[in-house]
């Protein structure tokens, strides 16, 4: 099915994309609440299965630590290092995105990230069967979430990178 009717398909898409300018612009209006939402849940979803996927690879490596005690010292490195990450794009995304004190919104944002990695790494050491590495690789990944975030908006004050994107449009 994926080799064959290569023309028709081609025939449809090109088809679709002609259709695509019949549609009324108040559609669109309600198509990016719809995104939104549905972008909301793609990263709830993607954080589930970063959860999942660091579960197994902390329990695969930690068995294999029982064995060989290097293995422990590998969890260790990625934890640490993922924590590292995450409190390096936390202290950029204060410096460039909380650069002034009416950037309220912005440092919230960052605090909570921080607040939130602080409460799930507690929960994960005092649950019995709970693993440091899933919380620093959580950590890592939303503390980048947060900077591709807000390096998007389109706030000079409170953005150092909008001024730089200002700048080259000129």
């Amino acid at each position: 099915m994926q080799t064959k009717f290569s023309f028709l398909k081609g025939g449809m898409l090109l088809l679709l994309n002609f259709l695509t300018f019949f549609i009324p612009n108040g559609f669109f209006s309600y198509y990016a609440w719809a995104c939104m939402f549905a972008g909301a849940l793609f990263l709830l979803l993607q954080v589930v299965m970063l959860v999942d996927w660091s579960y197994h690879w902390n329990e695969e490596w930690g068995d294999r630590g029982e064995r060989n005690g290097k293995w422990q010292g590998y969890l260790l490195a990625i934890a640490v290092g993922t924590f590292v990450f995450g409190i390096i794009m936390s202290v950029l995304n204060f410096i460039y995105f909380a650069p002034h004190q009416d950037c309220n919104l912005q440092g919230f944002i960052v605090s909570l990230t921080i607040m939130s990695a602080v409460v799930y790494t507690l929960l994960a050491i005092w649950v019995p069967h709970g693993s440091i590495v899933p919380s620093g690789i959580v950590f890592a990944y939303t503390s980048a979430i947060v900077f591709t975030t807000l390096k998007l908006v389109d706030n000079e004050h409170c953005n150092a990178f909008a001024s730089e994107a200002r700048s080259e449009e000129r």
